[in-house]
């Protein structure tokens, strides 16, 4: 019983540090996602080809 009372205590400390790494993860992703939505517009050479600038605004909501 105390045998599986660590693995469980294992199993629920490793879930914790995985959870705040994606965290962290989702915090870039944000970031960089927000970094686009604020230079590519200036950067591509037809970035409105298929979508309007309106609808573009509104994905990065």
């Amino acid at each position: 019983m105390r045998r599986l009372g660590v693995v469980l205590a294992s199993v629920l400390l490793m879930a914790g540090v995985a959870t705040a790494g994606d965290a962290a993860r989702d915090a870039r992703w944000r970031s960089d996602l927000q970094y686009l939505r604020i230079n590519l517009p200036s950067r591509h050479p037809n970035l409105f080809f298929h979508m309007k600038p309106e609808d573009f605004a509104a994905r990065g909501d």
